[in-house]
């Protein structure tokens, strides 16, 4: 959603519904519940737990929206009651999630689905807010400034996470050196 046509329309889906327009906010819930929903689902790993959390948050929005003094914060705030109610579902199922995320192509050869297994490996291994983050520039296309504003956190934090988090996938998925090979076959020898 991060063309501005989409920013636009949400935006204008929000006054409407601030306005009492019941079918604006069905609107506004049809266009971006999926993308909270995959947002929680990142953090949790859990679908069912997303849809929960996704539930509580529209709720809440709900009860929040007449309070909305800038539409264009709609979405940002509705990401940063997803992360939250996330993060509290995770501290509460003392132990983090494991990321089930659709990565692969339409026909994937044996050798794109092992990478993608490693790669689904590696992200699960990460923090959720590194995991989240990721997703976010990833697959959701949304620039640095815009995760920022999304999540309520510096651009310069943003940046150090996603670097992070792309030096820790880096490691976990790094081949073992040729140095390692020729000393396992020097001693052999």
């Amino acid at each position: 959603m991060a063309k501005s046509s989409d920013k636009a329309l949400v935006e204008y889906l929000v006054l409407a519904a601030k306005r009492g327009n019941q079918h604006a906010f069905a609107s506004l819930y049809a266009k971006t519940n999926k993308q909270l929903i995959m947002a929680a689902y990142r953090v949790t790993g859990n679908l069912a737990a997303a849809e929960d959390i996704c539930q509580d948050v529209w709720l809440k929005m709900a009860r929040r929206l007449r309070k909305i003094n800038e539409p264009a914060a709609f979405m940002a705030n509705a990401y940063q009651l997803v992360r939250w109610r996330s993060l509290d579902h995770i501290k509460r199922a003392g132990k983090d999630s494991i990321l089930d995320e659709g990565l692969a192509s339409v026909d994937p050869s044996p050798e794109e689905v092992a990478e993608i297994s490693s790669v689904k490996r590696a992200m699960a291994l990460l923090q959720p807010s590194q995991r989240l983050i990721v997703q976010m520039f990833y697959s959701d296309g949304y620039s640095v400034p815009e995760i920022a504003t999304m999540l309520e956190l510096k651009v310069g934090t943003i940046k150090t996470r996603l670097f992070r988090a792309r030096e820790a996938i880096k490691q976990m998925l790094q081949v073992p050196s040729e140095n390692n090979e020729s000393n396992s076959e020097g001693d052999k020898k």
